[in-house]
């Protein structure tokens, strides 16, 4: 009986890999494989109770891989601007902004200066609600919280006594 309920228990060891512990758990967005502080997302076909350690191993080989293939260009002269590929195709990151890239060009025949060129182009993302975020800056102060007014006490009124009706003289 102890055994099957070890079987449900979470976070689950299931061994080591590389001398590290590879271990499933759930969490906010579903099943897990955690090893080397590396989180890597169980299939929804996978069942996070049932899954051995030689499946966890081969997952953790496919996210390698795939976090390998994601950098297509990067650039020497200038460490914020890489040409990357993501979920939804290839795209430029140019510090905080991801620029899409034109259909017509190779991502892997871009030069920095086109990057850059794309990056000024492309306008600023809008902020939620369709507002832009106000910039920050150190010579405006802070704004205080305006002091809470204290309610004045309301006065219970005495529910009136229902009036009787007039009597109709005929």
């Amino acid at each position: 009986m102890e055994d099957a309920m070890e079987l449900f228990k979470m976070p689950r060891d299931l061994g080591q890999f590389e001398e590290k512990p590879v271990v499933v758990n759930i969490g906010r967005f579903g099943p897990y494989v955690l090893h080397d502080k590396k989180f890597v997302s169980i299939p929804k076909d996978n069942d996070p109770y049932a899954i051995e350690l030689e499946k966890a191993i081969e997952l953790i080989e496919n996210k390698r891989v795939s976090d390998a293939n994601k950098l297509i260009k990067a650039f020497e002269g200038n460490d914020d601007i890489q040409v990357l590929n993501g979920r939804f195709g290839p795209y430029i990151k140019a510090g905080k902004k991801n620029v899409k890239i034109p259909k017509g060009k190779d991502p892997k025949e871009l030069t920095l200066e086109e990057c850059i060129t794309l990056a000024d182009a492309t306008p600023e993302k809008k902020g939620r609600f369709g507002r832009s975020a106000p910039a920050k800056t150190e010579a405006t102060p802070a704004k205080k919280a305006p002091a809470k007014k204290t309610a004045a006490k309301k006065v219970a009124k005495k529910a009136a006594a229902p009036k009787k009706a007039a009597k109709k003289k005929k």
